[in-house]
């Protein structure tokens, strides 16, 4: 296939997918904001496969599409794999919370599943007085030195919680024994195959989350667990619950969200518009949540402040998805809602 023909074939997807994604806003403003949504996905499917290697620090991307729930609490770095290739992932956790690291293999249908995981955090064993660490990614890796990747491995994953906004990000390195690769123009070959994984790409997050928003959205102003299948095709770290819900409120009502005491390492509440993308300040975790003194965290949804120190702003929407997240939690706990007004 000539440019040309690829070039159209691109167009064409991004023209159905956008026909189909604004044909199931649920109203005017948020049909506006599925426009601009749909070019934000476009504009970082065409970076990160034609402009990948631009878009690396220190061997590691993250400038990562705000998508499907992204967690605001997070930084999520990747990297491609290679099998056969030695792998080390130097760093220092700085004020990270928790730093999850993955080893996955990614499959062409977008399912993904764990190879190998580890945690670190500042008690973690292998880290030195100043918080540095060094881990192998090899076929000869322990776990105490590192991570072991399947044949199948293609995807480093990187998860890091920071409970404040200030606090400072934790560093990292990836270094691989692979050539360095020389400069040079890119292939047609190379163009197309590059065009073409940006058009799946596009088109099958937004199909995949448009059906989650849509599910979402059939049970308005309540929680629930993640569903089992949903839960096998998303599932990252492997100690998280996820439980999803969706907020339908006229101007003069709230969402009351009831977080009961848990044993747990992390667990946070956010908010994201309908199609699933975070609102910048709304959300709240174990640490910036305050509890009262039957130790539930009483958490309220309002396009108005209620006078309440657990306010999550719908910075002027009406609808969209909650995320509920907990990690090693004693116990599954869905949230208790309600609504009042």
């Amino acid at each position: 296939m000539d440019a040309g023909a690829l070039w159209q074939e691109f167009c064409g997807m991004l023209q159905q997918a956008g026909d189909d994604l604004l044909a199931a806003a649920p109203d005017a403003a948020t049909r506006a904001e599925g426009a601009a949504y749909l070019a934000r996905l476009a504009a970082y499917g065409v970076e990160r496969h034609l402009m990948g290697a631009a878009r690396l620090t220190s061997g590691i991307a993250f400038s990562v599409p705000r998508i499907g729930g992204y967690n605001p609490d997070y930084r999520v770095g990747s990297a491609n794999l290679m099998g056969g290739r030695r792998y080390r992932l130097a760093g220092r956790i700085n004020g990270a919370y928790r730093i999850g690291i993955g080893i996955y293999t990614l499959e062409p249908n977008g399912r993904i599943a764990i190879d190998d995981y580890r945690v670190l955090n500042a008690q973690a064993a292998g880290l030195d007085a100043e918080g540095r660490f060094d881990l192998r990614i090899d076929d000869e890796a322990t776990a105490e030195l590192g991570l072991r990747p399947k044949p199948t491995s293609n995807l480093l994953l990187i998860r890091e919680i920071r409970l404040k906004p200030g606090d400072p990000p934790a560093e990292f390195a990836l270094e691989t024994d692979a050539p360095a690769a020389s400069a040079q123009a890119p292939s047609p070959e190379d163009v197309a195959r590059s065009l073409t994984s940006a058009r799946h790409f596009i088109a099958g997050s937004l199909r995949q989350f448009l059906g989650w928003s849509n599910a979402f959205a059939a049970r308005p102003n309540s929680i629930a667990p993640l569903d089992p299948e949903l839960d096998k095709a998303v599932q990252g770290d492997p100690g998280t619950r996820y439980y999803t819900g969706y907020f339908d409120l006229r101007d003069d009502q709230a969402l009351v969200i009831e977080i009961p005491p848990l044993a747990c390492d992390y667990w946070g509440v956010q908010l994201t518009n309908h199609w699933l993308e975070p609102m910048a300040a709304s959300h709240l975790n174990h640490v910036t949540a305050t509890q009262d003194g039957d130790g539930v965290a009483r958490i309220v949804i309002a396009p108005r402040d209620p006078g309440c120190p657990n306010w999550l702003a719908t910075e002027g929407r009406s609808r969209g998805a909650i995320f509920h997240r907990t990690i090693n939690a004693d116990r599954a706990a869905t949230p208790r809602c309600w609504v009042r007004g």
